[in-house]
């Protein structure tokens, strides 16, 4: 079962890919992939690369075909 959390980039709650990055506290922050690339994010930009502008579940399906 996929985890119901909300983006800070774009506030959406859902559960597509994200980016979680820990903080001290056990405090998470997540992005959605493509927000977070629009924020500058080296490691969401490499993992876009060649994605077309998926989301949802489509980006998810993509994702596993590159074992990422």
């Amino acid at each position: 079962m996929d985890l119901l959390r909300t983006c800070i980039g774009c506030g959406q709650a859902d559960t597509d890919p994200r980016h979680v990055i820990a903080l001290p506290g056990d405090v998470e922050v997540t992005w959605h992939l493509d927000c977070h690339k629009i924020a500058g994010c080296p490691s969401c930009t490499d993992q876009l690369v060649d994605a077309g502008g998926l989301t949802g579940a489509e980006l998810r399906a993509y994702l596993q075909t590159k074992g990422i």
